[in-house]
């Protein structure tokens, strides 16, 4: 993701809807959901996944996620095979203004 650095805000630790709403609704367009464990197949964080898409016209890229998930959130949710492919569809994202 160093390639896109510039253009990204890193937010950890963003726990309840107080904390989650102030640090994201402003100004995310485009979230990227990594697992805790980078690379493992886990579970979608579902509840993220929803708060985020509260905010509006925000879209989300990921890593892979459980088959289930995936499927349930097929068009909802763009998922990449690892972190280098999630900086290159957020640098597409970007560039084409944020049409998915």
């Amino acid at each position: 993701l160093v390639r896109v650095g510039a253009m990204l805000t890193y937010t950890y630790k963003a726990f309840g809807e107080e904390a989650f709403g102030q640090r994201l609704s402003q100004r995310a367009t485009v979230c990227v959901n990594l697992h805790k464990k980078c690379g493992a197949r886990a579970a979608l964080e579902a509840v993220r996944v929803a708060q985020v898409m509260s905010f509006g016209d925000c879209l989300v890229l990921s890593e892979r996620a459980h088959a289930l998930d995936e499927s349930s959130y097929e068009g909802i949710v763009r998922f990449a095979d690892n972190v280098s492919d999630i900086a290159a569809a957020f640098a597409r994202l970007v560039e084409d203004g944020g049409r998915w």
